[in-house]
Parts: structure tokens; sequence; C-alpha cells
């Protein structure tokens, strides 16, 4: 469950590598719910993990009953990149190692 944020390397369907910050929009709601729904914000990983004010890419909504997701929000990513960050999410167990450093207001994305 990612329950603060989380960067990520996915490819596009050309290959080319390009590195998503992915964020709970409810942190504490998303402790409460199953790893396969929840809404996530999606910045582009820029400059460095603490900026990312201007990469906003959109919002990823999970939905646990039929494994489906909804974009919203942003018009940048393909279905075959937000495939790889729906599976991802949905995958994803912390393992103690990780460390926040995404501290940056995101309240008016």
């Amino acid at each position: 469950m990612i329950t603060s944020g989380v960067t990520i390397g996915i490819n596009k369907q050309d290959g080319t590598p390009v590195n998503i910050a992915i964020d709970p929009v409810n942190a504490q709601k998303a402790q409460s719910e199953t790893t396969s729904s929840g809404t996530y914000k999606l910045y582009r990983d820029t400059d460095s993990a603490k900026t990312f004010d201007k990469g906003y890419l959109g919002a990823i909504t999970l939905d646990g009953a039929d494994n489906s997701y909804q974009y919203s929000g942003g018009t940048e990513l393909t279905d075959f990149e937000l495939k790889q960050l729906a599976d991802f999410i949905r995958n994803y167990h912390a393992t103690g190692k990780e460390f926040d450093d995404h501290t940056r207001d995101i309240t008016t994305k």
C-alpha cells in the first residue's frame, strides 16, 4: 500500500524510460483501503524528488471491483503507461527501508 510519495521508473511504448512520482490523494484513507483501490496523483520527475510543482500529470483512480482504472486531469499518459502504474500501485509492498523525500505542497493540484 502506498501511503506516502513513491517514485517509479516506467517505459513509454517506444521504450523510452520516464520517472513518475505517485502520491496518494488521502494517505489516511489509503491506509484503510485495499491496494486494489484508491486515487493517486501523478507527477513528472523532472528535476529532483522534491520539485514536482510544475510536473502534474493527472490522477489515477483504481477500482478494486474489476481491476480497472480511471485517468483524470491529464492527457500526457497513455494507456500503456497507465497500466504499468496501476500494476505497480496494486502490487506495491513497503519494505520498511523507504523514506519519503517528496515533501511538497500538492493541495492545490
